[in-house]
């Protein structure tokens, strides 16, 4: 006999009441608030109705509209900055300018702001918040002390030291700004970034510490005080998601451990996730989250059994790279196979640094002098880890079309029990890139100018601006091609130096040329002018230039184009590429 309507609908219900369907919803809820920041709202409130049983999820929605609310109306200001006479605030909801009062670092403002979604470069959604109108000052017991001591630490570490303590604010603050740009490129190209990204490693070595730290109070009774401490890495490391998330998680493994409750890793997960999604809905779009997401995911899945302390780092270094590595290749066209082992060469001397940090922060008389020592043999060991690991950077953008399949049969069979059968996702650097015959002009920023031209005999580069463009933008377009060392080029960064590309001769290959319109080439590229007048050379097939007149059809207009220019050297045609590689 058929079930009668009543009884479906609570079947549906009692399959939706599970952290993998509360995921699902969590991301469908993050999807809605791309088109309608209200709509997103209300969809996750009525997800919540829909998973959670009706009195647990009455509390959860009180206080998910509260939690929202109060969000929507507030931000903490994380530090001040000024140019002149301009001051900008760095805030939890990111720069704000227009701000007048007399403002400090910890303020909670509080007030209206306004909302509204744009898409970058690369078309990934984010979230943007401008003030109007008055606001309200606060200060937040606790919470506005440890946003204020967290900049005035970072500084006092720097200048107590000469300026030779740079990297432990990154692991203790989560604040990057003193580290060089040279040694901040060296830890991306050694595949050790995340270890300046203050996330769960950082809180899995603090909470290892405190463990020690209170070693006098019986194994259990040690959770007490941990799980007491554990929330004010949230404000010290200026509310960083990655932090939100990870505390939640040591918080709950070490409440269910010391109650004797089995937590199921990978439910919880899913679970943490999914709130994340719900108060935050734009993380689906960070690259942060993505990746830290999976990298505990990879972790759970294939860290099965106990291992020794070594051969434990090592799994772990492997098991977190196989869910991140299409990301990895998608978003940045890098990834560095060396990294499983330079994460275990790097660890202790992070514990160290995070340890001598803190003592420092206490007793700086007596703690900043080995504090400065640790740093530079930290230092040292990332320029040499740099040097050796270099020929092990993969420099290759897979196709989409590619990455994506593989992603899902990996994480299928993670959940077979053919789960090892994943770890071949390590492989997807070393596919080939066919060679394509063609001239790439990523789109970027206008002071900033650049191509990759490759027409299956020879490859070229050229670039002059900035060194973030260059590494987010720059460098995965010649991972489009999978080169990293080119046969001719030229590449000038006004504010650091190029470690990850080299090019075997500086002169060009008579394709392009730069800034001549005389030159003879077929293509004319404009840097210094943004003005071309006729008559043009009859000879030069296409004038790219960042915004002109178009007092000819052959000018191309970079600044009106959505991706990247793309000029195809075999058969002669022209597009516009939707393709562009990710950003962070």
């Amino acid at each position: 006999m058929a079930a009668d309507p009543v009884s479906r609908v609570k079947v549906f219900l009692s399959r939706l009441r599970t952290p993998e369907a509360f995921l699902a919803l969590a991301v469908c809820a993050a999807l809605i608030s791309v088109i309608s920041l209200k709509a997103g709202f209300f969809a996750g409130l009525a997800f919540i109705f829909l998973c959670f049983r009706p009195k647990a999820a009455f509390v959860i929605a009180l206080i998910y509209a509260a939690a929202m609310f109060a969000a929507s109306h507030s931000a903490f200001v994380l530090d001040v900055q000024y140019s002149g006479s301009k001051r900008t605030l760095i805030t939890t909801k990111g720069r704000l300018k227009g701000v007048s009062g007399d403002i400090a670092t910890g303020d909670l403002l509080w007030g209206n702001f306004k909302y509204s979604v744009e898409r970058m470069r690369n078309g990934i959604p984010r979230q943007i918040a401008e003030p109007t109108g008055n606001y309200s000052l606060y200060r937040v017991f606790m919470v506005s002390g440890i946003l204020s001591a967290r900049q005035q630490q970072s500084a006092a570490l720097f200048n107590r030291s000469g300026g030779k303590v740079h990297t432990t604010q990154a692991h203790i603050y989560a604040i990057r700004g003193y580290i060089p740009g040279k040694e901040k490129d060296e830890y991306i190209i050694t595949g050790l970034a995340h270890l300046l990204a203050m996330s769960g490693f950082h809180v899995g070595i603090f909470t290892g510490g405190l463990f020690l730290l209170f070693s006098f109070l019986p194994r259990k009774t040690r959770v007490i005080p941990i799980v007491l401490l554990l929330p004010l890495l949230i404000p010290l490391s200026g509310f960083a998601v990655t932090v939100l998330r990870a505390v939640f998680f040591a918080m709950a493994a070490l409440i269910g451990w010391f109650a004797d409750l089995k937590v199921m890793s990978l439910r919880f997960l899913a679970l943490l996730a999914g709130f994340v999604l719900l108060f935050s809905p734009f993380s689906l779009f960070s690259i942060s989250f993505l990746l830290s997401f999976f990298a505990v995911f990879g972790i759970i899945i294939l860290f099965q059994k106990r291992y020794s302390f070594v051969k434990g780092i090592i799994i772990v270094g492997v098991a977190s790279s196989v869910f991140i590595m299409p990301f990895q290749l998608y978003f940045f066209g890098t990834a560095n196979m060396a990294s499983v082992i330079t994460t275990v060469i790097m660890t202790p001397v992070v514990w160290a640094q995070m340890l001598f940090g803190l003592a420092a922060s206490v007793l700086p008389s007596v703690m900043i002098a080995p504090l400065a020592v640790i740093e530079q043999f930290a230092a040292w060991l990332m320029d040499a880890m740099y040097k050796l690991t270099w020929p092990f950077m993969y420099v290759s953008k897979q196709s989409a079309s590619l990455l994506a399949p593989a992603f899902v049969i990996a994480m299928m069979l993670s959940f077979t029990r053919f789960r090892l059968a994943s770890l071949a996702m390590l492989a997807l650097p070393l596919l080939p890139i066919y060679p394509k015959h063609e001239i790439y002009f990523p789109k970027l920023p206008p002071s900033t100018k650049g191509y990759v031209l490759v027409d299956g005999k020879q490859s070229e580069i050229f670039y002059q601006g900035m060194l973030s463009t260059f590494v987010y933008d720059m460098v995965p377009a010649a991972a489009r091609f999978g080169i990293k060392t080119f046969d001719h080029g030229s590449i000038r960064i006004f504010d650091g130096e190029n470690l990850y590309l080299k090019i075997r001769d500086t002169t060009t290959t008579g394709l392009v040329c730069v800034n001549n319109l005389n030159g003879g080439c077929p293509y004319s590229y404009s840097t210094r002018s943004n003005t071309l007048k006729a008559p043009l050379p009859e000879a030069t097939k296409a004038f790219i230039i960042y915004n002109n007149k178009p007092v000819d059809p052959r000018i191309l207009i970079q600044s009106e184009l959505d991706g990247g220019l793309v000029i195809d050297l075999s058969e002669g045609t022209i597009d516009v590429d939707k393709s562009e590689p990710g950003d962070i």
